[in-house]
């Protein structure tokens, strides 16, 4: 019997391991309209959700862009839909492809030339800041959980608890447990 050499044999040996692990519907299965099990993560709590399980074919969406995303999501109806994102997409970019900054999401009278002359610390002191243009900043604020833009900075005392976790993991844990082979089902 002739012998193969290592890498014909590794090979021959990677292909039978992936027709092997490959299930018979793997290109026919839509993934999208798959239920999550009990107690699968946030998702599922209280009930479960369906996600989009039910749509029909027409709220079926492909969205490359962030005007696509928003009309995909018409307004947070409860619908039931599936929006597959193609690429990256860039939420801080209005329908014309203008870069949005953040006097496009002020709101409440809020105006960082305001801000900073009422809680200039020459006449307003030491003391946290506090009443309308600090109301106004707040609000101002409904699309970053931290003020870096990075989510290193989400600490425990974010203003909830998870129902189904007692605590947040940093960052830098969470990319430990990916690491390590964590993920939807998966807990080392």
């Amino acid at each position: 019997m002739r012998r193969l050499p290592r890498l014909q044999l590794a090979v021959v040996i990677g292909a039978l391991a992936v027709t092997l692990s490959t299930p018979a519907d793997a290109g026919t299965r839509d993934i999208s309209r798959d239920t999550l099990a009990a107690d699968d993560g946030w998702a599922a709590a209280g009930g479960g959700t369906t996600g989009g399980s039910t749509a029909a074919d027409a709220h079926v969406f492909t969205v490359r862009s962030r005007a696509e995303l928003v009309r995909a999501l018409d307004g947070g109806s409860a619908t039931p839909k599936i929006i597959r994102v193609a690429g990256t997409i860039d939420a801080n970019t209005a329908d014309n492809a203008r870069q949005l900054d953040c006097d496009d999401y002020a709101t409440g009278g809020y105006a960082l030339k305001k801000y900073l002359a009422a809680y200039d610390p020459r006449t307003w002191g030491s003391a946290k800041p506090s009443g309308p243009q600090e109301e106004a900043r707040q609000a101002s604020a409904a699309h970053n959980a931290c003020n870096s833009g990075s989510e290193r900075d989400l600490t425990d005392d974010v203003g909830w608890t998870p129902t189904l976790h007692q605590k947040i993991d940093s960052a830098a844990r969470a990319d430990e447990e990916v690491a390590r082979g964590a993920g939807a089902g998966r807990i080392p």
